[in-house]
């Protein structure tokens, strides 16, 4: 919140916390990850192959793992982490070294902390003008120097990286597809992850990628 302040937001603590909120989520959907470390337990349905792909990645440590080996009244086992599970943390998905995940409805259950440890700089000052900007409602914070309408642009460079910058707004915010600000899509850009096709595990992936990228982890 201080880093808006020292731009003129004179905005309420409570409206730029919900501004940072709404960004934050918006760029995680549109980039198809998470940018901020979040510790979680999820449920998964079990594929029936040794790779699950799980809907929360980047993967920063997975801590426990329990499965049921069907939907109704089964047997729950524990897996153990260190020894049986190889990690593709960039990818987000998990491969056990000796079995199949049994399908079931939610019947494997996951602990681990999923995003990233640090936030890249071009991620938080994109995240900070989009919620200059509202956040994705539409309704610059008070004192913004984000405007809905026009274009201001400037060159700045963080961490070696030039890009233009526009303290105005070039147009509508699209969910989805644009924040409505040049600066912000060109960094997201940067990021996205593109959309693949459909795979086993319940989740999206490359088929191709995935198969290059387990042979690449288990011949390491």
């Amino acid at each position: 919140m201080e880093n808006l302040k020292d731009r003129g937001v004179s905005a309420s603590d409570a409206d730029i916390l919900a501004s940072i909120l709404r960004a934050q989520e918006w760029i995680d959907d549109y980039c198809r990850q998470k940018f901020s470390s979040v510790e979680l337990s999820i449920d998964m349905d079990g594929s029936g192959h040794d790779v699950l792909f799980l809907d929360d990645y980047p993967i920063i440590e997975i801590t426990a793992i329990t499965y049921e080996d069907g939907n109704y009244g089964s047997s729950t086992y524990t897996v153990d982490v260190a020894d049986d599970i190889i990690l593709a943390e960039d990818e987000g998905y998990i491969v056990h070294r000796t079995l199949t995940w049994p399908r079931g409805d939610k019947n494997v259950h996951i602990v681990g902390t999923f995003g990233m440890a640090e936030t890249p700089p071009l991620l938080q000052e994109a995240c900070i003008l989009f919620a200059m900007a509202g956040g994705g409602n539409g309704l610059p914070l008070s004192g913004s120097s984000v405007d809905p309408v026009g274009s201001d642009l400037q060159s700045e460079s963080i961490s070696g990286y030039s890009y233009t910058k526009s303290t105005k707004a070039i147009g509508a915010m699209v969910p989805g597809r644009s924040t409505g600000l040049s600066s912000v899509d060109s960094i997201l850009t940067m990021y996205r992850r593109a959309p693949m096709m459909k795979a086993v595990g319940g989740r999206e992936s490359s088929l191709n990628t995935t198969s290059q990228r387990l042979s690449r982890i288990i011949g390491d």
